[in-house]
């Protein structure tokens, strides 16, 4: 089907006929002038009038010229129709290996809502995995799919774990779909809770990328607890420990033995530590209860409420490379009756400072095996008659131009011979 990506170019078209057309009569009603009337027989008029109604060709010639340059300004684009293009078969391909394992697996599902793919329509199709351009040895692997494992998606396991490999989805009456899926390892960190650190400090831990709850194999360890009975010989060397509520910590004293109450929530205000608080803000938190503690030199405040330390950091000691672990305490439990940081992004970011140093520290802590988790991302290979046309979209403007500057220069060479 031929579109326009400028239509309103067209409109010089005809005006230009008209034009033309104008000089082209112009040309041809002008009278033949001679000396004397003695001359004028009937054969001379006659050939006089066939003079003045020829059309010069150079005319011609420039006035199709400026058609074509005025078609090409148009800029026409030829594209397939609706009705010959075939739907192609919109899936979600997520693929990983874990810890230990030799063999990888393929989660594949039918993408809802997707161009191409309707609800109830998808087909059996045939995925075909082989391996990338260039890789040696070759191999490829293939698996049919029914219906219904495609509508709600299906497990292929046992697969290699091959750095890069293409998978390419296939069924009767739609279009080819290739994927080139390439292996990323993502550092992973174990996750251990410890009495009731608070669903709300699990979750913002737990989103963090590489996170394995309850995982005793994996460095770095970063320990949750909230507990009135806690050493850090029970957490098995970790390498950092959050700590809420009235969780015993070394060099940390409580003060008073019920929380603080303040009648109206105050925002914490930051003291120090640019690590652990980087991008961290604390304009909408309200703190309404807290434990006074009182630290001793080798705590650090990073952060404080009504002049009272609330949020706290001390350095590992022993030395990081020794299996020390970096102590964190907040002042308040996560819950909505101490304070509104449980729904503020604050906590999530927190977290994510916490975890990033963590993994800093040398070897993560002392002792197990740091492993990571290994996952494919997936990129989509567009077929090729598509990205010939999205790379060209103006190829007929562009031909429509080459044609109409020959044109012009073979108006040129004509009239500088015949002059």
């Amino acid at each position: 089907m031929l579109q326009f990506m400028a239509p309103m170019w067209l409109w010089l078209l005809p005006a230009m006929l008209a034009l033309g057309l104008m000089f082209l009569l112009r040309q041809s009603s002008r009278g033949a002038v001679v000396p004397t009337i003695y001359f004028w027989t009937p054969d001379v008029a006659a050939s006089a009038a066939a003079r003045g109604r020829r059309i010069d060709p150079l005319w011609a010639l420039l006035l199709a010229a400026a058609l074509v340059a005025a078609l090409a300004a148009a800029q026409p684009q030829w594209k397939p129709s609706a009705a010959t293009v075939k739907p192609t078969l919109a899936a979600r391909l997520a693929m990983a290996r874990a810890p230990g394992s030799k063999t990888a697996e393929l989660f594949l599902r039918e993408r809802p809502q997707a161009p191409g793919a309707s609800a109830g329509a998808a087909p059996q199709c045939h995925l075909r995995l082989e391996s990338a351009p260039g890789r040696k040895p070759p191999w490829r692997r293939q698996f049919l799919l029914p219906k219904k494992f495609w509508r709600v998606g299906t497990v292929v396991a046992g697969l290699p774990a091959a750095r890069r490999m293409r998978a390419t989805l296939m069924a009767p009456g739609y279009a080819h779909e290739t994927f080139l899926l390439t292996r990323k390892t993502r550092p992973a960190f174990a996750l251990l809770s410890i009495g009731r650190p608070g669903r709300f400090l699990l979750r913002a831990f737990s989103v963090q990328p590489g996170a394995a709850v309850d995982n005793l194999r994996l460095r770095p360890r970063i320990v949750l607890v909230d507990r009135r009975r806690f050493s850090l010989s029970s957490a098995g060397h970790p390498a950092a420990v959050v700590a809420s509520g009235r969780t015993p910590l070394p060099g940390l004293a409580f003060s008073g033995g019920q929380p603080v109450r303040l009648t109206k929530g105050i925002s914490p205000q930051k003291t120090g530590g640019a690590g652990a608080l980087r991008a961290v803000h604390f304009r909408h938190v309200a703190v309404r209860r807290y434990w006074n503690v009182i630290p001793d030199k080798h705590w650090r405040v990073l952060a404080a409420v009504a002049g009272h330390p609330w949020l706290l950091e001390r350095s590992a000691s022993p030395a990081p490379s020794r299996g020390g672990a970096t102590l964190y305490y907040i002042g308040s439990k996560l819950s909505t009756h101490w304070t509104n940081l449980a729904r503020r992004s604050a906590l999530v970011i927190l977290a994510a400072n916490m975890v990033r140093r963590a993994r800093a520290a040398p070897n993560g802590g002392s002792g197990g095996r740091t492993v990571g988790i290994q996952t494919w991302t997936t990129r989509q290979i567009p077929r090729r008659k598509h990205a010939a046309t999205a790379k060209r979209p103006v190829s007929l403007a562009v031909a429509l131009l080459l044609t109409a500057g020959l044109l012009a220069t073979l108006f040129l060479v004509l009239a500088a011979t015949r002059g």
